[in-house]
């Protein structure tokens, strides 16, 4: 939203402490980076500065956010980037896209250690995975390293959003003449 107003800049309240911070509450807690750390280093490697229009069919869920940008990556073959977000705590979202050739898919979700939780703590989750992983992402305590974002590389038409899940969708060939540079 805040693109398609040529806003050029988003801010954080605080890079360190408190709750909304990136790197946790330090000195309380030890510093680890939040879930919005790792999605805000993807979609600064993604999602270029050209902000698409987009169509959604009549019974698009109330829960589902959706935002198209030019792929930084690809602007020889006019890449799309795709960010969805289902916001339903329940139930998983069947999206058809209408773009062509393979697609890059990085799937962010809510990661809970120990026993089942319920969907409002997966919600609160200070932890999150990529692609379904089986632990969390982190940065290593050592070196500072970022983990291995990688993609999951599909050519189904299809994308499956299952619930509190924020998917990174990469079209990398899908010829969309205002992406071509």
């Amino acid at each position: 939203m805040m693109a398609t107003q040529s806003v050029q800049l988003m801010a954080r309240q605080s890079l360190i402490g408190y709750n909304y911070s990136l790197l946790g509450n330090y000195p309380d807690e030890p510093l680890r980076t939040s879930p919005d750390y790792f999605t805000t280093i993807l979609f600064r490697r993604l999602f270029g500065n050209r902000v698409l229009a987009l169509q959604h069919s009549a019974t698009s869920s109330s829960l589902l956010r959706s935002y198209a940008f030019c792929s930084r990556e690809h602007t020889a073959a006019g890449g799309v980037a795709l960010a969805l977000v289902n916001l339903d705590e329940q139930n998983s979202l069947t999206l058809k896209v209408g773009l062509p050739g393979p697609c890059e898919l990085y799937a962010l979700q809510p990661y809970w250690a120990g026993e089942t939780a319920t969907s409002r703590d997966m919600v609160s989750s200070r932890w999150i995975t990529l692609n379904g992983g089986t632990g969390p992402l982190s940065v290593d305590q050592s070196t500072g390293a970022l983990p291995e974002m990688l993609p999951v590389h599909t050519m189904h038409p299809k994308l499956t959003l299952p619930s509190l899940t924020i998917l990174f969708a990469v079209f990398p060939q899908a010829s969309y003449p205002a992406c071509v540079a």
